[in-house]
């Protein structure tokens, strides 16, 4: 871990504080320190080959961090020999740091397979300007690739500097990678069978239901974990707000795994757990009651999916150790119903889910704290529900189609 500053992470930092670091040996670059005394592309012409040099040189120095175990960027501080030397501040056109952290993430879209998790935070100096620090952190989809020309490079930080990533290393990163996907996938199975494994042979809610699972990628190191009922209990998250669509209005209860939240007549079940893991039993066939319809609720299903995933953003974005989440939609025991039907034409398309446990692919997240990437990943993430359960000529999922 980086030691602190003043007691302060670099993050809460003001320059008072940065001052601490000229001049002193203890806060010397390192495995999780460098400094940059400008964003050097910036003072490139656009699109000249210097420029895309010192651009593939910004994304190396965030990968190679992100390959390691994470680490700090603070530009606007010269240094001599590894120390830093000078507060000399980036400048930032009408100070409009929102902007100019878009465009920093922007140059770093390009990055393999995604842009690595980074959190910016910018602190005013005397002369008007900035010192830019951006938090980069180590996660499970390593190794991260940036290109040069037709090459591929793979670095991570050592020491005070960089070096390529070995065989055995890239071997092992992949591996790593790779796992999460499995035990991601193996998780919803597991909560699948036991829903399914519950009977309940009066209301049939265990055989026809939907499940929501919002996983962030941190959620298997427990040293991140949330102690929720402690949180709820003193009023200092709302946890309720998160499941309020879902009907589970009706109070919560601590379990083992974090917080339970009980929909209307015990029907719909929502669990939040420490770990960050938020997990949606909904019974569909219920809403097909409720409508007196055969067609499959769609519509309704997806609004429930949006605003509890926005609820989730909202209210744990700042609670959770990573930027990054995974969302699994899972519908059980709907083989065979209508999910599109032109009620006029019986000879048009008819679109029928086709299995009896079907299990959409995972959509990741990437950032967020971005507004942006979040529309983005919502877009795809409906564009995969819709098509999974066959629908083929919705006016929205045209327009999603046109989008991605």
């Amino acid at each position: 871990m980086f030691p602190l500053i003043n007691g302060k992470s670099l993050l809460d930092c003001t320059e008072t504080d940065l001052q601490q670091l000229l001049g002193n040996p203890d806060y010397r670059e390192n495995d999780m320190l460098d400094y940059k005394s400008n964003f050097a592309f910036l003072d490139c012409e656009k699109r000249s080959v210097d420029r895309e040099t010192k651009l593939a040189e910004f994304r190396s120095d965030v990968c190679s961090f992100a390959n390691a175990i994470g680490g700090f960027l603070l530009y606007g501080i010269s240094e001599e020999k590894g120390v830093a030397k000078d507060i000399v501040g980036i400048d930032i056109p009408d100070g409009n740091t929102d902007r100019f952290e878009l465009d920093r993430k922007n140059n770093l879209n390009p990055i393999m397979p995604k842009m690595p998790p980074i959190q910016f935070r910018f602190i005013p100096v005397l002369n008007g300007k900035f010192v830019v620090v951006i938090q980069v952190r180590n996660d499970a989809f390593t190794p991260y690739v940036h290109r040069v020309d037709d090459d591929y490079r793979i670095t991570k930080r050592v020491g005070n500097g960089k070096q390529s990533v070995n065989y055995f290393e890239l071997k092992q990163m992949f591996n790593q990678s790779l796992s999460l996907d499995d035990a991601i996938y193996q998780y919803r199975i597991d909560r699948i069978n036991h829903y399914r494994s519950i009977e309940d042979t009066e209301d049939l809610r265990y055989s026809k239901f939907l499940i929501l699972h919002i996983i962030p990628e941190t959620y298997r190191d427990t040293s991140n974990n949330l102690n929720l009922f402690v949180l709820e209990k003193k009023r200092l998250v709302d946890f309720n707000s998160i499941f309020r669509i879902m009907d589970c209005n009706n109070g919560y209860s601590p379990n083992v795994e974090g917080l339970r939240f009980i929909g209307y007549r015990s029907v719909n079940e929502c669990i939040l757990h420490n770990n960050g893991i938020a997990e949606c039993f909904l019974p569909w066939r219920d809403l097909l009651i409720q409508n007196n319809s055969k067609y499959f609720p769609t519509i309704d299903i997806w609004k429930k999916i949006e605003s509890t995933l926005s609820e989730y953003i909202r209210t744990m974005k700042n609670l959770l150790k990573t930027t990054r989440i995974i969302i699994g939609i899972s519908i059980i025991g709907a083989k065979g119903v209508i999910s599109e039907s032109s009620q006029w034409n019986p000879f048009a398309y008819e679109g029928v889910i086709d299995r009896d446990m079907l299990i959409c692919d995972s959509v990741p997240f990437p950032d967020i704290m971005d507004d942006q990437s979040i529309a983005s990943s919502l877009r795809l993430l409906r564009y995969i529900f819709a098509t999974s359960i066959g629908i083929k000529h919705s006016e929205t999922l045209n327009e999603i189609i046109k989008e991605l």
